[in-house]
């Protein structure tokens, strides 16, 4: 009687605190703690006075019942799951450590510290978001962290056709001093022999040009266009603490993160003015020229 009552509370015990919900490595780890409780109660269950064989027979049962417990639980298919899991909560926590992901969608790289020793080999390139005549930008996975990033390939005969080299180094600098959320991250840069490759910040959420020319009559609700206009002078006043004119703003260059909330792009005409508060160089797009000079002129 006292062996099956133990039996029905010992079932009780495993039923209340184990959920349907829980994974196999939270069930693993339930039912170690359960076989530990059960044996401490066994140990202890003898009377303080107890001395010699009696004691050491329950004891001894207490052992043997822990030992055919792990022998039942340990068969080599539970013993690799096991081992496996392990590995990856190792992974996860390494990571963890190193970079940080979206809370939302945990295969986006939100910030991370990475060596120089990153190249095209470190990353699975995947489609195209975008192309123009300086080069990509395709959506990548780093291999080493399972995350994925943006990376922009510049082509380098494009910077040397056009001497834009100013353009290209402004570019980095700017990128690696942004810490508002409103503007893209960049994470790094490496080059090979053909092209320079900015490693960014994935905006899952697309152009916000894309939604614009989606939306019906292709404009947006007020309420919509004052969400998007706040965010946006939100970051254009960080870039303007920072001391620099944006001079590119343009529904192409304003991406949506996985939140739906603004990232401004691509600081390439970026620049700093000169101690007169005024920009001395040309920037727009030159088809335009012609119109933007005379309406200037007339």
């Amino acid at each position: 009687m006292g062996g099956g009552s133990s039996k029905s509370r010992s079932n009780s015990f495993v039923i209340n605190i184990i959920s349907p919900n829980d994974t196999v490595s939270e069930v693993a780890s339930k039912t170690l703690l359960i076989t530990q409780k059960t044996v401490d109660q066994e140990v202890n269950r003898a009377p303080p006075r107890a001395t010699g064989p009696k004691k050491f027979k329950r004891v001894a049962s207490a052992v043997m019942a822990s030992n055919r417990m792990s022998h039942s639980t340990s068969n080599p298919g539970q013993h690799k799951i096991q081992s496996q899991l392990q590995q990856q909560q190792t992974r996860i926590e390494v990571t963890k450590e190193l970079v940080h992901v979206s809370s939302k969608y945990p295969w986006i790289l939100k910030s991370g510290n990475f060596s120089n020793s990153l190249k095209m080999d470190s990353f699975e390139m995947g489609r195209i978001m975008g192309a123009g005549l300086m080069g990509t930008v395709r959506v990548a996975k780093m291999k080493c962290y399972n995350v994925f990033v943006a990376i922009k390939s510049i082509k380098k005969s494009f910077i040397y056709q056009f001497n834009d080299h100013r353009h290209i180094r402004n570019e980095r600098e700017i990128l690696l001093q942004m810490t508002s959320p409103f503007c893209i991250k960049l994470f790094g840069t490496f080059q090979d022999n053909h092209y320079i490759h900015f490693i960014l910040e994935y905006s899952a959420g697309g152009e916000l040009f894309t939604h614009l020319t989606r939306s019906p009559n292709r404009y947006f609700t007020p309420e919509v266009a004052k969400f998007y206009i706040i965010e946006i002078f939100s970051a254009l006043e960080h870039v303007h603490q920072l001391g620099y004119v944006y001079r590119d703003l343009k529904p192409e260059n304003v991406m949506l993160d996985e939140y739906g909330h603004c990232k401004l792009i691509d600081f390439g005409f970026a620049t700093m003015p000169g101690e007169d508060g005024l920009c001395h160089t040309s920037v727009g797009i030159i088809n335009r020229f012609g119109y933007y000079l005379y309406q200037y002129c007339c």
